[in-house]
C-alpha cells in the first residue's frame, strides 16, 4: 500500500484504476484529513504554476503567494476539489465495465444480424380451409344460399334443400323447422333443436349416410323416404321406405323399417309403432306360378294380391306389390308327389312344418297355421319359436305341437293337435321383436316341394 504523499500524487495524476481507484475514493470519502490534504494539493497543482510564471514576482514573494493562497482556502472550495476528484476516480472505475458491456451487445448484434442474413425466410402459411359446401337451397325466400357446417336454416316458409356430394338427399322443411348443419365423423348432420318438420327423400345409391339429431336421438338415414317431426321435447319418425337406424350415443339402434313410427321423447324413451304383416297363402298353382295371398295388419284391412311368376324356372323370383310395402319370394320346386290342388295340401306334407329360420337379432317367432277351407273361419294353430340363436337353422316343427290360439274350448273338443287332414289352407305369421332386424324365410316341405317364402319386414 503506497503513503499518503504517493497515494495523493497519483490521484492528482490520474493513474489509479480498478481496485486502487476504488480504495482511494473511499479513503477521500471517510477520512477527512486525507480529503483535506487531497485539496490542498489539489489547489497548489492548479495555481503554483501560474504564481511561478509571473514575470514580476520573486521567488519569495511567489512562495508567500502560495502560502496565502493555502491558508485562505475556503472549506467549501476544498470540498468541491475532492469531489471532482470523486467523480474521476468512478468513471475510471466503471470504464472497464461499459467496456465490457459494449463488447457483448456488439456480439449479440452480429449474431443476429447473421441469422437474418443465413436462415431463409419460412414461406406465409396457407390461408385455413374453409368447410365444404354440405347443402343449397333450392327453393324458398334464400335460393341459391349455400350451407356449410356451422350454419343454421329457419325456414320461415316453404323452403326446399339439396343436399351436395355422394349424399344428394332432398330436404322439405315446413314453415318454423330449424335445423344447425354439422360434420360427424365425415358424414353431414342435421341438428333440429327446435320445433319443426321435414320430409327427407334421400336416393337410394349414395354413399355416405345421413345423419339426423333430435334430442338425445341420432337417424341414420341410408336411402330412404321418411318424415322427422319435433315438438318441445319430443321426436316424430314416419319411415315411408326404406330402413333407418334409431338410436343414442350409447347402446344398439332400433332398425325402423317402411311402414313403421319412432316416437321418443328427450329423456331417453322410445316406442316403434307397426303393423303386425301376416302373409297368408289362399291357393296357389305351382305349374302356371300364380298364387294368392292376404295380407292383413291390426288395423284390420285386408288385401288381396295375385303374384304372376316372370317364367317357369325354379329360382324365379316373384314379387308382389302392396300399398306401402313389397314383399319377395322366391319359389324352388322339383317333381312334386302326391295330390296337388288349388287351395289343397294333402297328406304329402310329411308329418310337420319344416322350417328354415334366419335371424340377426334375438326374440320370439310365432307359426300360424290356419286349418279349414275358409280363411276368414278357420281354426288358427300357432307354435312359439325361441329365436336365440343367430344365423340359420332347421326346425321340423310336428302337428302336434300346434296348439289351437282359442282361449277357450268346450268340453269334449278335440284335443290341440292339428290334424293334417284338414288343412286346406296354410298361412304363417311372423312377429319378430319389436325395434329389432329380423329375417325369417319360411319353408314350406311337400317331399321335394320346397316353397321359400321371405316374411317380415320389406326390403327394397
Amino acid at each position: 500500500m503506497p503513503d499518503d504523499d504517493e497515494l495523493i500524487t497519483r490521484v492528482l495524476e490520474g493513474s489509479l484504476e480498478g481496485a486502487e481507484a476504488a480504495a482511494a475514493a473511499e479513503r477521500i470519502d471517510s477520512d477527512p484529513a486525507f480529503r483535506a490534504r487531497v485539496a490542498e494539493q489539489l489547489l497548489v497543482a492548479r495555481t503554483l504554476p501560474l504564481a511561478l510564471t509571473d514575470p514580476g514576482q520573486s521567488a519569495a514573494s511567489t512562495a508567500e503567494r502560495v502560502g496565502g493562497l493555502l491558508h485562505h482556502l475556503r472549506p467549501s472550495r476544498r470540498v468541491v476539489s475532492v469531489e471532482r476528484v470523486r467523480r474521476r476516480l468512478r468513471r475510471q472505475r466503471h470504464r472497464r465495465l461499459w467496456i465490457l458491456t459494449g463488447a457483448v451487445l456488439a456480439a449479440a448484434a452480429c449474431l443476429v444480424l447473421s441469422w437474418l442474413v443465413l436462415v431463409p425466410p419460412s414461406p406465409p402459411s396457407p390461408p385455413a380451409p374453409q368447410d365444404p359446401v354440405l347443402a343449397e337451397i333450392i327453393s324458398g325466400p334464400q335460393v341459391g344460399r349455400q350451407l356449410r357446417a356451422g350454419d343454421e336454416v329457419q325456414a320461415g316458409g316453404a323452403v326446399a334443400l339439396q343436399l351436395l356430394g355422394d349424399t344428394g338427399a332432398r330436404i322439405e322443411l315446413q314453415p318454423g323447422t330449424l335445423l344447425r348443419w354439422e360434420m360427424q365423423d365425415g358424414s353431414p348432420a342435421l341438428r333440429m333443436p327446435a320445433g319443426g318438420l321435414a320430409c327427407i327423400a334421400a336416393p337410394r345409391d349414395h354413399q355416405r349416410p345421413l345423419l339426423f339429431i333430435a334430442g338425445p336421438w341420432v337417424y341414420r338415414v341410408v336411402g330412404t323416404r321418411f318424415t322427422l317431426q319435433r315438438h318441445n321435447d319430443l321426436s316424430g319418425l314416419d319411415v315411408s321406405e326404406g330402413v333407418i337406424a334409431v338410436g343414442q350415443a350409447e347402446g344398439e339402434p332400433m332398425m325402423v323399417r317402411g311402414g313403421q313410427a319412432h316416437r321418443a321423447d328427450d329423456r331417453g324413451r322410445a316406442e316403434l309403432r307397426s303393423d303386425e304383416h301376416a302373409l297368408m297363402m289362399e291357393d296357389f298353382d305351382l305349374e302356371s306360378g300364380r298364387f294368392t295371398w292376404r295380407s292383413s295388419g291390426n288395423t284390420g284391412t285386408q288385401v288381396t294380391q295375385r303374384l304372376i311368376a316372370t317364367d317357369d324356372r325354379p329360382g324365379r323370383s316373384l314379387e308382389v306389390a302392396g300399398e306401402c310395402r313389397r314383399e319377395r319370394f322366391q319359389v324352388t320346386y322339383a317333381q312334386a308327389h302326391g295330390e296337388l290342388k288349388q287351395g289343397v295340401l294333402s297328406q304329402a306334407m310329411s308329418a310337420g312344418l319344416a322350417v328354415r329360420v334366419h335371424s340377426g337379432s334375438g326374440g320370439r317367432l310365432r307359426l300360424c297355421v290356419l286349418e279349414g277351407t275358409d280363411p276368414a273361419h278357420a281354426e288358427t294353430h300357432e307354435f312359439e319359436v325361441a329365436d336365440d340363436q343367430l344365423g340359420w337353422r332347421d326346425l321340423v316343427v310336428p302337428w302336434t305341437a300346434f296348439r289351437h290360439a282359442r282361449q277357450y274350448q268346450m268340453p269334449g273338443a278335440p284335443s290341440d293337435g292339428l290334424d293334417p287332414t284338414k288343412v286346406r289352407v296354410v298361412a304363417v305369421q311372423v312377429h319378430p321383436p319389436v325395434g329389432k332386424e329380423v329375417t325369417v324365410p319360411v319353408r314350406f316341405s311337400m317331399d321335394d316341394l320346397r316353397l321359400l317364402s321371405q316374411m317380415g319386414p320389406s326390403r327394397r
